[in-house]
């Protein structure tokens, strides 16, 4: 081995153990970057699904709304059948919860939609299926009231 060709090998090696080292730095940035995506991946499964109990949690605000109005409507037009109809429970039940959690269930599960979303569902209380008229049912009498304190 003549001194041209030999130092030719040294240059391959040490181009070859820099091509190695610069593959090696790559692959590392490429893990990195795989870690990052999956992280942000992540996040992002997560605010989705915040976003979309907030937006269940701004629907049924809306809907107990509009509920709410049904009644305040048929109260103001003497229309005593649906106003008899009506759950005052499951409404204040509903309102207790959204100011107790500001409408956020806050990962237990209750908030807004755990005393009105769920089974006691004012569409069930108006439409007056299910219903047994026992405490909460003011089908009758001078309607309803909060706690028991009837004005006269």
């Amino acid at each position: 081995m003549d001194a041209g060709n030999y130092l030719e090998a040294i240059a391959m090696r040490v181009a070859l153990e820099w091509e190695r080292e610069k593959t090696s730095v790559m692959k590392e940035s490429l893990r990195d970057d795989e870690v990052a995506l999956l992280e942000k991946a992540l996040e992002h499964s997560m605010l989705m699904g915040k976003k979309e109990e907030t937006l269940a949690e701004i629907e049924l605000r809306e809907k107990l709304i509009d509920d709410f109005m049904v009644f305040v409507g048929a109260v103001e037009n003497n229309d005593v059948e649906i106003a008899q109809t009506f759950d005052e429970k499951a409404m204040m039940d509903a309102i207790f919860a959204m100011l107790n959690s500001d409408g956020n269930s806050g990962g237990n599960g209750e908030g807004l939609g755990g005393a009105y979303g769920g089974h006691n569902d004012l569409d069930v209380a108006i439409e007056g299926t299910g219903r047994d008229g026992g405490e909460g049912s003011k089908a009758g009498g001078e309607g309803g009231s909060c706690n028991g304190d009837h004005r006269k």
